[in-house]
């Protein structure tokens, strides 16, 4: 009987290591995926426990009516043994597999700072290095104020533009767009998207009921920016509420468009010259009856214009920017910022305002480094 048994276990562990081994994808995880595959490993193990249980009273119940105790007890661990790496298995390709999901195989675990270094612009990848530092400042200050828990960063999956591109014309309907950007930017130019959120609210949390019930769980989920550090941020966003299935794009949309895969609009708009007049410190300073917004992200230090409203429009939520989008509707609005990130979102901003019957009269770019000219005269003052 000893022998019986042991060869059971030897047949019941081969026959594991062969499923394991015919999975149709395999990659050695990063070391920051290690917790969440020992978690899943002991999901895997508990479906099992209960299967194996199940099994075993089934086994027993069926065989104790024509069986003596020693051939009952054959039975049933030879019943147990034939049933453990199926139910093994069924448990593996559950977590592997949720809601019958295939993961596309050409999907990469870099990290944020390989994807950047793959940009063939030196002053770019500079940029994305140093902006990228300070948007996760600006997001733990942003959860910080909320008393969120602070956001953890992982190695998550991301597309080429070439490698999603082929896999979208293999089938679309596997994938599941996620835009990030805002309303204005997507005006200018976008790929087809399924759905949009504004980068703010999920940093806070806020993830709509429409939007909830419309993430798939038979999809992948790939998540779009401009140039990919929202995506990334996002997509760690997501990661962290327990949505599965989540990539981002490498490089953003300005990646896609630069290898001329198909879109709509022209992602040059980026580097049109602001629509508004510009506003000296002098004349900001002497403006009467308009609202003065700062719409930098983080923390603001104090500042020498008199009654500056501090609107951190990148990380805002929605709900905050339309308070002050309420008010522009009875009291024009400056804009003001002093990174080139903050100057490049007063056109988003002034799109939401506009939209909604407000009004913008100019901009002051406290660097005035970001902003070009026309600037305003005292005539049209």
């Amino acid at each position: 009987m000893y022998n019986m048994f042991h060869t059971l276990l030897k047949i019941t562990v081969l026959t594991f290591g062969l499923m394991l081994s015919t999975s149709a994808a395999h990659a050695i995880p990063p070391p920051d995926a290690l917790i969440s595959i020992w978690q899943s490993a002991l999901q895997m193990l508990g479906v099992a426990s209960v299967f194996m249980a199940g099994a075993y009273f089934s086994v027993k119940q069926f065989f104790s009516a024509y069986f003596s105790s020693w051939h009952r007890s054959t039975f049933i661990l030879a019943g147990l043994g034939l049933a453990m790496p199926f139910a093994l298995w069924f448990a593996y390709s559950n977590m592997q597999n949720p809601a019958g999901f295939v993961a596309p195989t050409t999907m990469e675990y870099i990290s944020i700072e390989d994807t950047i270094e793959r940009d063939p612009d030196e002053s770019v990848r500079e940029w994305k290095l140093k902006t990228f530092k300070e948007m996760k400042q600006e997001a733990e200050f942003a959860r910080g104020l909320k008393n969120l828990p602070k956001l953890i960063y992982k190695t998550l999956p991301s597309f080429t533009p070439q490698t999603l591109h082929k896999e979208m014309q293999a089938n679309r309907g596997n994938f599941y767009l996620l835009d990030v950007r805002e309303a204005y930017e997507r005006s200018k130019f976008y790929m087809q998207y399924d759905s949009s959120v504004r980068y703010g609210d999920v940093l806070h949390g806020i993830i709509t009921p429409e939007l909830e019930k419309s993430l798939p769980k038979d999809k992948q989920i790939v998540v779009l920016c401009h140039s990919g550090l929202r995506g990334y941020i996002t997509a760690n966003l997501l990661a962290n509420l327990g949505y599965k299935n989540i990539a981002f794009l490498q490089g953003g949309l300005r990646n896609w468009s630069q290898q001329k895969l198909p879109i709509t609009g022209d992602e040059e708009y980026s580097s049109d010259p602001v629509s508004k007049p510009i506003y000296t410190d002098s004349m900001i300073k002497e403006a009467t009856n308009t609202l003065k917004v700062n719409i930098e992200a983080g923390e603001i230090k104090p500042s020498d214009i008199p009654d500056v409203i501090h609107l951190p429009f990148e990380i805002a939520t929605t709900e905050d920017v339309q308070k002050i989008v309420e008010q522009s509707k009875s009291k024009p609005i400056i804009i003001i910022c002093s990174s080139f990130i903050a100057c490049f979102h007063s056109n988003s901003f002034n799109y939401l305002v506009e939209k909604s019957g407000g009004k913008v009269v100019g901009i002051h770019d406290t660097t005035d480094e970001f902003l070009i000219p026309p600037i305003i005269t005292d005539e049209q003052q």
